[in-house]
C-alpha cells in the first residue's frame, strides 16, 4: 500500500508539472499526534487541522456569520420548519467522482443514524433528503437558524459513495484513503511523523501553485520551535509565545528569513460571574471588580505588548463592520471601586484590609482558573488588583476536566475563562441567553455558565438569531451595548495571534488580519522560491 501510495504521488508531481504547477512543498508543524483522518473523531488540534485541509462544508465561518461554501445558496421555510441548501456544480472528489446532494444527504442522515459525535450539534435536525443532484432538504423537529449557524459551516461532508460501506465509523481511522473535497488529497499517512498531501490539480476554487502539502507531528511547541528555526518547516500551525515574538521583534537580524505577523486574536479572556450567588447578583458590585483591575498592566506583564485590553462587547476587531466601537473598553479607576464597595456597605471595620459584608462576614470569594502558567500569573494579577480594594480572593487552578466540571455544575463564584471571540455572532444567543442558563439534573443546559438572566438582552439575543443582512448588524451592536451596560461578564484582554513563517524556501505568503497567514491569497499565490 506505502509504495503504491508513493507511485500515485510521483504521478502527481509529473501531472502537475505538466500543468506547469511550480514544484514547492509547504511544511507545516502541528503540534501533537495525528492518530485519526475520520471528520468526525478528531478531536486534537493537530487531528482537526488535517482533517480540515481534506473535509469541506457546506458553508464556513466570516465576521457576522456564515457565507456559502460547498453550498452556492439555501433558503429557509420557518413555516414548513425546512432549510434547502443549493449546491455547487463540479465539485469533484478526490477520487474524482462528483460531489452530488445525496453525499450531502447521506452525510447528515449517517451522522444520527450512528450517533456520531457531531450529532448533538444536529439536535433540531430530523432528517435530510435530496430533491435532485445539486439541491438538498433538511427537515427540522422545529425551524432553528442553528442549521445554518451550527451545522452547515461544521460538519463536514462525506462521500456517500465510501461511506455507505463503513458499518462502524467509530472505529473506522481513515488514514489508508481519506476522500474529500479538499486542494489536496491524502498520498501517505506515517504514523506518529507526518501526513503528506498532494494537489489534486483539479480544486474547484482554482489549482494552488504547491505541489504538496506535510504535516509534520512535533511533540511540543520547544521541539516545534527549534525545527522552525533551524529551517526544517516553512509555518508554526500555532501562536509562538510572546516571549519569542519580543526577541523577533527585538532582533530581527538574529532570525534571517523569519516573519511574524501579529493579528488581532480570536480568543477573549474574561472573568466569569456566577450572578445566581452574592455579590455577583449585584450589578453595582461587578462594576466595583471591574474598575480595581489594571488590564494594560496584564497585557504587558502576562502578553508583553502582543495583545489589547478587551471591549465590554467581547468581540474581537477582526470581524470588521460587526465590531461595536462604541460599546466601549473598560477602565482601571481603583478609587472609584472603592467608592461604589463603600455606598454598597463593604467597609473595613478591623483594619485589616479586608471589607466587610454588612452581616460582617470578610468580602472573601475564591477564584478559579485553568492551570497552565499564564492563566494562572493572571488571577495572581486579579487578586492583587482585588486586594487593593479590600477584597481577598483565593486563586484555585483547575484542570480542564476538573474546570469543565464545575463550570457545568455552576458550582464557583468567579472564573478566570477565556472564550471565542465572537467571530460567529449567532454565539451570542448561546452564552448570555437566560434559556442557555438553566440548570437541569445538576448541570447548566448550555454556555450561559454564569446564569445571567435579563429579559431585554434575551430579546436582543432572539431577534439576533433569526435575523438576516443590516437587521442582523444593528441587532449585533445592539447586543453589544447591552453586554456593556449589564456586565454579564467581565473583560479583560485579547491576547494578538503570533504567527510565523519562513520565506527562504517559498514565497508568496500574503497574510491578512480576517485569515492570518494561511489565508485564500496565500493557499493559491504559495510557490518555490526560484533560483
Amino acid at each position: 500500500m506505502r509504495r503504491e501510495l508513493l507511485a500515485i504521488a510521483s504521478g502527481a508531481v509529473l501531472l502537475l508539472g505538466l500543468l506547469g504547477v511550480s514544484q514547492g512543498t509547504l511544511d507545516i508543524a502541528v503540534l501533537g499526534t495525528i492518530d485519526t483522518l475520520n471528520p468526525f473523531l478528531a478531536t486534537t488540534g493537530a487531528e482537526r487541522t488535517a482533517v480540515g485541509w481534506i473535509y469541506e462544508t457546506l458553508a464556513q465561518v466570516v465576521p457576522g456569520g456564515q457565507e456559502p461554501f460547498l453550498a452556492e445558496s439555501w433558503e429557509v421555510f420557518p413555516k414548513e420548519s425546512k432549510i434547502v441548501f443549493h449546491l455547487r456544480r463540479g465539485v469533484k472528489w478526490h477520487d474524482g467522482v462528483e460531489l452530488t446532494a445525496e453525499d450531502v444527504a447521506f452525510t447528515m442522515n449517517y451522522i444520527r443514524e450512528k450517533h456520531l459525535p457531531m450529532w448533538m450539534v444536529m439536535a433540531f435536525v430530523a432528517g435530510a433528503e435530496a430533491v435532485d443532484d445539486y439541491t438538498v432538504a433538511v427537515n427540522l423537529t422545529r425551524f432553528t437558524p442553528m442549521v445554518i449557524s451550527l451545522v452547515a459551516p461544521a460538519i463536514p461532508i462525506i462521500p456517500k459513495h465510501i461511506w455507505e460501506k463503513i458499518e462502524n465509523p467509530m472505529a473506522y481511522p481513515n488514514t489508508d484513503a481519506a476522500i474529500g473535497t479538499g486542494p489536496f488529497k491524502l498520498v501517505e499517512f506515517a504514523a506518529g511523523r507526518y501526513v503528506r498531501l498532494v494537489n489534486t490539480g483539479f480544486y474547484w476554487r482554482g489549482v494552488p501553485k504547491l505541489n504538496e502539502l506535510i504535516l509534520h507531528m512535533v511533540t511540543s511547541d520547544t521541539v516545534g520551535v527549534l525545527g522552525f528555526l533551524r529551517g526544517d518547516f516553512d509555518y508554526l500551525n500555532w501562536n509562538i509565545s510572546p516571549t519569542l515574538a519580543e526577541r523577533i521583534t527585538l532582533a530581527p537580524d538574529k532570525y534571517p528569513h523569519v516573519n511574524l505577523y501579529r493579528s488581532p486574536g480570536t480568543s477573549v479572556v474574561t472573568l466569569l460571574p456566577n450572578v445566581r450567588k452574592p455579590p455577583f447578583d449585584d450589578l453595582e458590585f461587578r462594576k466595583a471588580v471591574s474598575l480595581a483591575i489594571d488590564r494594560e498592566d496584564m497585557v504587558e506583564r502576562l502578553l508583553r505588548g502582543f495583545g489589547q485590553v478587551a471591549s465590554f462587547g467581547l468581540m474581537t476587531p477582526r470581524t470588521g463592520k460587526w465590531f461595536n466601537e462604541a460599546a466601549g473598553y473598560p477602565r482601571y479607576d481603583p478609587e472609584e471601586a472603592s467608592r461604589i464597595l463603600e455606598e454598597l456597605g463593604y467597609r473595613d471595620t478591623n483594619g485589616d484590609g479586608v471589607r466587610e459584608a454588612p452581616d460582617g462576614s470578610p468580602l472573601s470569594f475564591s477564584l478559579i482558573s485553568p492551570s497552565d502558567k499564564t492563566s494562572v500569573e493572571a488571577a495572581a494579577l486579579i487578586a492583587h488588583y482585588l486586594s487593593q480594594v479590600g477584597i481577598k480572593v483565593t486563586i484555585e487552578p483547575l484542570s480542564p476536566d476538573a474546570m469543565d466540571l464545575v463550570l457545568k455544575r455552576a458550582d464557583f463564584t468567579l472564573a478566570l475563562q477565556s472564550m471565542a471571540a465572537f467571530m460567529a455572532v449567532d454565539m451570542y444567543f448561546y452564552y448570555f441567553h437566560s434559556s442557555r442558563g438553566v440548570i437541569k439534573d445538576g448541570q447548566v443546559v448550555g454556555f450561559n455558565r454564569g446564569g445571567f438572566s435579563d429579559p431585554e438582552l434575551d430579546e436582543a439575543l432572539s431577534g439576533l438569531l433569526m435575523a438576516q443582512g443590516e437587521g442582523k448588524l444593528a441587532l449585533c451592536h445592539r447586543v453589544q451595548a447591552l453586554l456593556a451596560e449589564k456586565l454579564p461578564r467581565i473583560p479583560l484582554y485579547l491576547p494578538d495571534n503570533l504567527e510565523v513563517y519562513r520565506d527562504d524556501d517559498l514565497v508568496g505568503w500574503a497574510p491578512n488580519p480576517q485569515d492570518g497567514v494561511l489565508s485564500d491569497e496565500t493557499l493559491f499565490n504559495l510557490h518555490k522560491r526560484e533560483g
